[in-house]
Order: structure tokens, then C-alpha cells, then sequence
């Protein structure tokens, strides 16, 4: 395995190849279809694919925070905007 570095000596953070991070650390899009956000927290690892070409970061999910949603003066503004498009 190419990309296989858990103590994070050769790229800088733990690293895993694709589809091999272990559990309790997910991707951006994971945590949002899970309706959380990183919530500040660093990378804690990252996933390599593709001859190191793509990257993704991983975040630890018990850091996760929930989803902020808007105001309804927000989603007053947004819709106004909208309506003026």
C-alpha cells in the first residue's frame, strides 16, 4: 500500500489509501450527509488516491458539531435576493 502512513512521518498527517481509514474519522461530505460540520477542529487524517493526486481530508466525528441553520432574517435576505435575480 502506497499511501499507507498512520503515524503521519512521511506525508505530515496520518494518512490512508482510499477506502482504508478507520472508523470515527470521516470526510466533509460524510459528516454533512449526517448533518454535522467540522466545527473548527484540524484535519486528523487524510486519504490518498490516484498516484497522490487527490486528497481528502478526514475529521474526527465526537468533535463533530451539528449543522447551523439561518435566521429567518437570513432566510428573509436570501429569498429577497433571490426574488431580485
Amino acid at each position: 500500500m502506497v499511501f499507507y502512513d498512520p503515524t503521519g512521518e512521511r506525508y505530515g498527517l496520518p494518512t490512508y489509501p482510499f477506502k482504508f481509514a478507520p472508523d470515527g474519522l470521516l470526510t466533509r461530505r460524510q459528516l454533512r450527509t449526517r448533518n454535522l460540520r467540522p466545527g473548527g477542529q484540524d484535519p486528523a487524517a487524510q486519504i490518498m488516491w490516484r498516484r497522490g493526486k487527490r486528497v481528502a481530508y478526514l475529521f474526527r466525528l465526537d468533535l463533530a458539531m451539528p449543522k447551523r441553520t439561518a435566521t429567518p432574517a437570513q432566510r428573509a435576505a436570501i429569498d429577497k435576493a433571490l426574488t431580485a435575480r
